[in-house]
């Protein structure tokens, strides 16, 4: 390129845009609407910082996978290294408007009609917008004519690179996605700085220094006629020299998730969101007018693909899905609010959720534990005091998921001892015995049974519930 391009990053300091490519996607539509989508959502709600973008946390994500790349030392040629930057760049492309709230609406049912994966899942959606919006099919293409599918390739983890000199088989999803990752790594540093909570402050730049490239068993090749199926090259960290810093990340992670991204207020006005949501699709699918403005195009298209039982990537397509972000959803709770004939449910749920009014939470796995039959004794009252009718829209079941370690076999981190191991192992929940203090130990073997289901009432009558949860709390043993 010609002149070299740099954003000043409260996180990152300066970063360099080495390539061409780069720049043209960070110009695209599609990419500049991730400025107008939250990367946390409803967590400002208590965290008033909380208000960065996924525009910047993408652009953090792409600094951080070239670090990564460095410190492995691996002979890519430029075409390959700018394929990984690209995916790391747009791997949120595919996140809807206040992001798990919307991708949790198109997870929903109506009348026993659901989405398909392809259309309700945000990695799906970051694959077909690079595969389908024709700005990026064309910026891609100047790259090479598979320039594109590389992209989406690396994205689901299916694309093996070949270096040059020795030829040797690479596999670098794991920056963009596993349990150590350049998208976990910066938002653990960007929302820590956002919010104020600093437990997500770990020391990247030890753990990168001792990460290296090595030959690791090919899980996808299967031995045949006596060979040994083929190696490749991963990104492995160096355990012993590191122990402490992945520990501290791990357990810094754990945190976040309880004290930021599963923080009871904030889950409250997340099913604040997500029952005005259904609530307005709801009313679109019976042909009403909820509100006495224009319909956005992806809200249409939703409506219309619920009606038909269209439940295929067809249903909803690029250009959109793109017409939506978190104006769009403040733009509907505004009007929700301001004009006179609008909808009552919708004019309470928005008038909740912008008036930041007070709502209830309870944790029905805590109940559960004292009495799986006083779930159900709840659950009845809380439909008597809010009414059969509105239910769904009033009462929204939210599960807060805090596993330290997520047990997926594609996504673990590949470790050794030391420098004399030639043998890398992944690091499975197991290996938290390795740590060898009780802490580690306390939080791993708890890792599975960290959900919890918090059940989201919007209702006049709070003390009701209350004095019955408290009851059915306070009496079951």
């Amino acid at each position: 390129m010609g002149i070299p391009k740099f954003i000043r990053d409260p996180i990152h300091d300066v970063i360099r845009i080495e390539h061409d490519v780069l720049l043209k996607l960070l110009d695209s539509r599609s990419m500049q609407r991730l400025r107008r989508i939250r990367q946390l959502a409803c967590c400002s709600s208590v965290y008033p910082g909380a208000e960065h973008s996924r525009f910047q946390h993408s652009i953090g994500v792409m600094h951080l996978a070239g670090k990564m790349m460095d410190h492995l030392d691996l002979d890519l040629n430029r075409n390959d290294r700018a394929v990984v930057l690209f995916a790391a760049l747009a791997h949120d492309l595919g996140h809807g408007p206040f992001s798990h709230s919307f991708e949790n609406l198109l997870q929903g049912e109506w009348d026993n009609f659901s989405f398909d994966a392809v259309v309700s899942n945000h990695e799906a959606w970051s694959q077909k917008i690079i595969a389908n919006d024709p700005e990026l099919r064309s910026l891609a293409a100047e790259q090479s004519s598979d320039f594109a599918e590389r992209v989406i390739s690396l994205l689901d983890g299916s694309l093996v690179l070949i270096t040059e000199g020795e030829a040797k088989r690479v596999d670098l999803g794991s920056i963009i996605t596993s349990q150590f990752d350049a998208d976990r790594s910066d938002y653990m540093l960007r929302d820590s700085l956002a919010t104020g909570v600093k437990y997500g402050i770990a020391d990247m730049n030890w753990l990168l220094r001792n990460f290296q490239a090595m030959n690791t068993p090919d899980d996808s090749s299967v031995e045949k006629k006596g060979r040994k199926p083929p190696e490749t090259m991963r990104p492995v960290l160096n355990l012993r020299r590191a122990k402490g810093a992945l520990q501290a990340w791990l357990i810094g992670l754990f945190h976040l998730y309880e004290n930021v991204y599963f923080h009871k207020t904030v889950l409250k006005y997340e099913g604040v969101l997500r029952g005005f949501l259904k609530r307005y699709v709801d009313l679109l699918v019976d042909k009403q007018s909820p509100l006495s403005i224009d319909t956005p195009k992806g809200f249409a298209q939703i409506a219309n693909a619920i009606d038909r039982k269209e439940s295929d990537a067809k249903s909803l397509d690029v250009e959109g899905y793109l017409s939506l972000d978190d104006y769009v959803i403040y733009g509907l709770l505004r009007a929700a609010v301001d004009i006179p004939t609008s909808d009552v449910v919708l004019k309470h749920l928005a008038r909740v959720f912008l008036g930041r009014e007070h709502i209830s939470s309870y944790s029905l796995t805590d109940l559960a534990k004292k009495d799986p039959s006083a779930v159900g004794e709840f659950q009845k009252e809380v439909e008597r005091v809010v009414g059969a009718e509105n239910q769904k829209y009033y009462c929204q079941t939210l599960n807060a998921n805090r596993a330290l370690y997520k047990s997926d076999e594609k996504k673990q981190i590949w470790v050794i001892n030391d420098e004399a191991d030639s043998k890398p192992w992944k690091f499975k929940e197991s290996a938290f015995k390795y740590f060898e203090d009780p802490l580690s130990k306390l939080i791993a073997d708890g890792s599975k049974q960290q959900e919890e289901q918090i059940l989201v009432v919007v209702q006049t009558e709070r003390k009701t519930l209350d004095r019955k949860f408290t009851k059915l709390m306070g009496s079951r043993k």
